[in-house]
């Protein structure tokens, strides 16, 4: 059975280093983001590019959800936002302060700090890390990458030919269209 959350395991946190310290959990990735999937892909030239637009996909999912969550069950008074160098707090401001909380109020904070570290371990885990940057095909070269590849295995004098031959193109289709 399930340890009872207390009054005194609501975690607090303060934005400006002082009072007021406000209810707060904490949602810090603590493991290497996207585990052993982040790993696997080590090898492969666009995986630091893959998992750093994965890291901005899931920070910002994870707080549309954090916010929608404070207000389901919260009330719309309640205001939900970061804080901490690293952004890795969940604070909720518009409530009573904690030492008034009845247990009521305690079980729904209770609700809401396990709601959260669901979702923190959720999107920070290998499998929705690997999940996201499949579905996205985020390992898979960009035209940009191509077009680098492509460079590198010419020699310098044959790289700025095809460059001088792709400015050409390019200024023909704009005069083409009337933008240039």
């Amino acid at each position: 059975m399930a340890r009872r959350f207390l009054k005194s395991d609501v975690e607090r946190h303060s934005a400006h280093y002082g009072p007021p310290f406000l209810p707060a959990v904490d949602v810090k990735c603590r493991e290497r983001f996207g585990g052993s999937y982040a790993y696997s892909i080590d090898d492969n030239p666009r995986a630091e590019r893959a998992l750093g637009w994965c890291w901005e996909s899931h920070v910002e999912l994870f707080w549309e959800l954090a916010t929608e969550y404070a207000a389901e069950i919260f009330g719309p008074k309640a205001k939900l936002y970061s804080a901490g160098r690293s952004g890795g707090w969940a604070v909720v401001s518009g409530l009573p302060d904690v030492e008034e909380w009845d247990a009521i109020a305690v079980s729904r904070w209770a609700r809401f700090a396990r709601m959260l570290e669901a979702e923190r371990a959720h999107f920070c885990s290998a499998d929705a890390v690997r999940e996201t940057i499949e579905a996205n095909d985020w390992l898979a070269p960009t035209p940009q990458d191509r077009i680098a590849d492509a460079v590198k295995s010419l020699g310098v004098e044959e790289a700025a030919r095809v460059l001088d031959d792709v400015v050409r193109v390019s200024n023909l289709v704009a005069v083409q269209r009337g933008e240039a």
